[in-house]
């Protein structure tokens, strides 16, 4: 299982470093600047950092979760 897990991120990277950071011969842009979805080429320093902040908010969220008390009356 941790093995396919793996593959699955691995997948995922090449994806977006396919279609974000690769600009692409015959458009001559990346596709997702093709399709409107970013102005610029993005680097994997880019996307990295993305990660690292959505892994960030999520250990926040969770905190504060865990933080909030329930109100008693």
């Amino acid at each position: 299982m941790r093995k396919f897990k793996n593959h699955c991120h691995a997948v995922a990277l090449y994806s977006v470093w396919y279609n974000f950071c690769r600009v692409h011969k015959t458009l001559g842009v990346t596709p997702a600047m093709a399709a409107g979805v970013v102005e610029t080429v993005m680097k994997m320093t880019d996307i990295a950092q993305m990660i690292d902040d959505a892994a960030m908010r999520a250990t926040i969220q969770k905190r504060v979760a865990a933080l909030a008390l329930p109100q008693s009356n």
